[in-house]
């Protein structure tokens, strides 16, 4: 019964990481909720702890993540039960680093939630575990506990501790509710819970009130393009110069206000699916005009050839190939569009966090797919590293699609490199049609959240299908588009400078703290009876 129990508590769980099924004010409790009524569960009682866990998560990553079947059987062309088992597959493996929490706080000396230390050493459990999976393999940081938190109180450690830093505070203060629940007849253990869950709560209270940004320059008028594509159109050759129209007609739609024309349009990820070179001039001629008449800035999603160095002269792949954002106006050269061989002369961005699978094949895989002989060309990711476009005084840095899920890799954006200032603007480009109109979209922009709130910038996302959205440096949505419609969103974007302190030590900070609690944790239960 308690197996049945969870799994319903861990679907519930599920559905607290993306506006839909609840409102945005309910996410934060029910996701508390649900994981602490699920952790006393799990520890009610010392035994089949692995096992209650597993069919918590298992819920929990296969209802958050069910959106994986609409790509694997719609674009994939899977049979469903097929489909299926892949999304249950991976919500099983995904779950096994829950039950690698489990096995951490055991292995530490706890068997249930007797002692002080019991509801730190499992948020530090856990958040060692989040972060393994954030970061084995690539990663695969979605559906962390931070995401329920983007406008909740908790999200006031953002800029703290970053998403990890929310999620050890989100799990600490489930704990501690839980062992309230289960140690109610320890008078001392009770009262340590309830100074716990008092502390807490006074801290994200004080840390609202900071204001680590402060504005910078002047406001920008920045459209944000959604042109709501379908995939089968989009990758059909035959429609190529369809969507290019497409995607320019809603570029020159009258502006909202006359007085505030658009400065800066953002396009989403890849509106042109195909390689820069391969587009006919006529394209590029045409957008320069439109960049010569409006004096605006257009930055356009492509895919980008490079002449690859370490290729050999009988090399299949005599070039290198980028997921990217190509910065076009008045006074972009027609010759530097098609350059393959010194791409420094024009304002790009690459791709650095690739797919796998999607983007490129893993290193551990590709034996498999060569011996199989699959087609298969990888793109090349882009330095950590890259200018950001400089606008109006404003600097942008770009990330593409799924890359601002992770926040670590975004922070080197935000200083000085050579000359090329820090980000006082963030800029995501997206393409989510492989997903359907499901969760992934709002999920997608709850991680948005977050990511403005740990570098205290605002967030502008451009994308196909949603969630295209103007984000302010609190992670407060302050406009956007319905998903799946076509259409512009011309916002008004105040830059930012300062930094947060999460940007200056990124995901080490949590990091250092979670271990030393479990290294102290260790040698405090070394010293006394074990439990």
């Amino acid at each position: 019964m308690k197996l049945i129990i969870l799994f319903f508590l861990g679907a519930l769980h599920a559905q607290s990481f993306s506006a839909g099924l609840l409102p945005e004010f309910a996410l934060g409790p029910i996701q508390l909720i649900t994981f602490t009524l699920a952790v006393i569960l799990i520890f009610y009682g010392p035994k089949r702890n692995y096992l209650k866990t597993f069919a918590f998560s298992l819920a929990y990553f296969s209802f958050g993540l069910y959106w994986i079947y609409n790509s694997v059987h719609g674009f994939g062309y899977i049979y469903p039960a097929v489909a299926w088992a892949i999304v249950i597959l991976f919500a099983a493996f995904l779950s096994l680093f829950p039950v690698l929490a489990i096995f951490i706080y055991r292995k530490i000396g706890y068997r249930n939630f007797t002692g002080f230390l019991a509801p730190i050493i499992f948020a530090s459990s856990w958040t060692v575990a989040e972060l393994i999976r954030g970061y084995l393999l690539t990663g695969f940081p979605w559906l962390n506990l931070a995401y329920a938190h983007a406008q909740s109180p908790i999200g006031a450690w953002a800029p703290i501790f970053g998403s990890y830093g929310m999620s050890f505070i989100a799990s600490l203060l489930s704990a501690f509710i839980a062992q309230w629940a289960l140690r109610k007849e320890i008078k001392k253990e009770v009262r340590f819970a309830q100074f716990g869950i008092i502390s807490i709560l006074l801290s994200c209270i004080i840390l609202n009130t900071i204001q680590w940004s402060k504005p910078y320059g002047n406001l920008v008028s920045v459209r944000l393009v959604q042109s709501n594509i379908v995939q089968d159109i989009k990758y059909n050759p035959l429609n190529l110069e369809t969507i290019i129209n497409h995607n320019l007609e809603l570029a020159m739609l009258p502006a909202g206000s006359q007085n505030q024309p658009p400065e800066i349009v953002l396009f989403s990820e890849s509106i042109i699916p195909t390689a820069h070179k391969n587009l006919p001039p006529t394209f590029w001629i045409k957008l320069l005009s439109i960049a010569n008449q409006t004096e605006a800035q257009y930055i356009v999603g492509l895919n980008y050839e490079v002449d690859n160095p370490n290729a050999n002269s009988d090399s299949t792949y005599p070039f290198k190939l980028h997921n990217s954002l190509v910065l076009v106006n008045k006074d972009t050269e027609l010759l530097s569009l098609y350059e393959t061989n010194n791409p420094a002369n024009l304002a790009r961005y690459d791709k650095k966090h690739l797919v796998p699978f999607g983007e490129v094949v893993p290193s551990y895989v590709r034996w498999f797919v060569n011996m199989i002989g699959l087609p298969f060309i990888d793109f090349s990711p882009g330095s950590y590293r890259q200018n950001n476009f400089v606008i109006n005084g404003q600097s942008i840095a770009a990330n593409i699609c799924y890359e601002d899920i992770f926040g670590q890799e975004l922070l080197a954006s935000l200083f000085d490199k050579n000359g090329n200032p820090g980000a006082t603007i963030l800029y995501n480009a997206s393409n989510l049609m492989w997903f359907g109109n499901s969760s992934a979209l709002g999920q997608h922009l709850e991680m948005s959240k977050v990511r403005a709130r740990e570098t205290a910038r605002p967030i502008v996302r451009a994308t196909n299908t949603g969630a295209t959205a103007h984000i302010d440096h609190n992670g407060k949505v302050l406009a956007s588009l319905p998903y799946e419609t076509t259409g512009v969103l011309d916002v008004l974007v105040q830059g930012r400078t300062g930094f947060t302190i999460y940007s200056r030590i990124g995901d080490w900070g949590i990091f250092i703290v979670v271990i030393g609690l479990l290294l102290l944790g260790f040698f405090y239960r070394k010293t006394t009876k074990q439990v």
